[in-house]
């Protein structure tokens, strides 16, 4: 798990701002249980994987698995469509099996 994931999306970063500025705001007017609280709510999100994508995995690795299984049984004409354009790992491999 690394930091990127916290950061995909920008409603993310603009909640981990006005998070961390209440904290700090919370520190600044002796207000400090609220600050505990919300330092401690900060931290636990950086421990809580980021399932943004998992739906649109799901499916091309259900593609994937299709067309390998219909080339198994030589049928070479299936193809995976509706790939992400998001340079990821999963996108290369589905187009090199195309």
């Amino acid at each position: 798990m690394n930091l990127s994931s916290l950061f995909k999306n920008n409603q993310t970063v603009v909640l981990f701002i006005a998070l961390f500025g209440v904290a700090v705001f919370g520190l600044a007017s002796a207000n400090y249980i609220l600050a505990g609280i919300v330092f401690g709510v900060l931290v636990l999100s950086v421990f809580i994987p980021s399932n943004q994508n998992s739906g649109q995995k799901s499916i091309l690795h259900a593609s994937i698995q299709r067309v390998l299984k219909n080339a198994a049984y030589g049928k070479l004409e299936d193809r995976i469509t509706n790939i992400p354009a998001d340079g990821s790992s999963d996108s290369a491999y589905a187009w090199n099996i195309n």
